[in-house]
């Protein structure tokens, strides 16, 4: 089974009281297991057409790791566009065009909004990790893609589903993080 484990570190953050002693807090540690290979479950309720083309999805497994003994139900959430764009990032990361983008590549310079129109639908992850837009699926009409992008992204990470050139959506997701 395939996991991705991320681990963040936290800087101190100082910050001045009123009778001007100085508060610190010290460095943590927060690590999350994210589980390729599990599958989730959406929540339905994200989906509906006024929710700014958000997703929210549900795994069984406990995304930091277990720390606290029980297993519950952890969220893994994101957002998709519907955007004119359909080239990625150059392989080192920079804006300059980096030919037409593949389904599961990732654009570091993309900036997009719901308002965004077009045939590319892009997923991303906006918590608790954040990913790179990631290009998904091209719909026959701009409409079609407002209409089914967003289900589409969230069923797709939810249960991995195997994109138009059988790369998984997930797994996708997952190597766009930064």
């Amino acid at each position: 089974m395939k996991k991705l484990m991320l681990i963040l570190m936290a800087v101190p953050i100082c910050a001045f009281a009123a009778d001007q002693d100085e508060i610190c807090r010290r460095n943590t540690l927060v690590m999350a297991v994210l589980q390729m290979n599990e599958n989730g479950t959406v929540d339905e309720s994200t989906l509906n057409q006024d929710n700014n083309h958000k997703w929210k999805v549900h795994f069984n497994y406990d995304l930091f790791g277990d720390m606290y003994g029980d297993k519950k139900k952890y969220d893994i959430y994101g957002r998709t566009t519907c955007n004119g764009i359909s080239i990625k990032s150059e392989p080192d990361g920079s804006s300059n065009d980096g030919g037409p983008a593949d389904f599961g590549d990732a654009n570091t310079f993309l900036k997009a909004a719901p308002e965004d129109v077009g045939l590319h639908c892009w997923c991303k992850m906006d918590g608790p990790v954040t990913s790179w837009w990631t290009y998904v699926k091209k719909y026959n009409t701009e409409n079609e893609c407002k209409t089914n992008c967003t289900s589409y992204c969230a069923n797709g990470f939810a249960n991995n589903t195997p994109m138009d050139n059988n790369r998984n959506l997930r797994d996708a997701l997952f190597y766009a993080i930064w």
